[in-house]
């Protein structure tokens, strides 16, 4: 299966042809059972470790999808009409920040999303909050 990589402590973005998905997951430098599984772009879905954005925000490496933030490592991965993990071929398009303070500015000019948990339609966390 073909996947797609991104290091943003390199800000770099690699292709992976491993035939199971946890063998994916450990090559993006992730530890299977403590990810979080989302979807990236229509069609993409994306694994990141499942606290990087509670961790404390110096020293992290970022990247944006999109308008969403996301912190270290990630394994991207097609997903077919069907839900099935499909061959990814091109990844969307990648912002790499090299710090927080990068993060912040973007935030500020609108180009990223802040990164907030509601519940309820109340605030509960926002970045780089420490988690509750």
């Amino acid at each position: 299966m073909r996947h797609i990589v991104i290091e943003p402590k390199t800000c770099t973005i690699r292709v992976l042809n491993v035939a199971a998905f946890d063998h994916a997951v450990k090559a993006a430098g992730l530890v299977p059972g403590r990810v979080d599984h989302g979807m990236a772009a229509p069609g993409i879905g994306i694994v990141v470790f499942e606290y990087s954005m509670f961790e404390p925000a110096d020293g992290r490496h970022w990247f944006a999808i999109g308008s969403k933030l996301y912190g270290g490592n990630a394994l991207l991965y097609g997903v077919g009409d069907g839900g099935e993990t499909i061959d990814l071929f091109k990844p969307p398009p990648v912002i790499f920040f090299p710090n927080a303070q990068a993060v912040e500015k973007a935030i500020t000019a609108g180009t990223i999303e802040r990164p907030t948990i509601r519940i309820n339609g109340v605030p509960y966390w926002t970045w780089p909050g420490k988690r509750r």
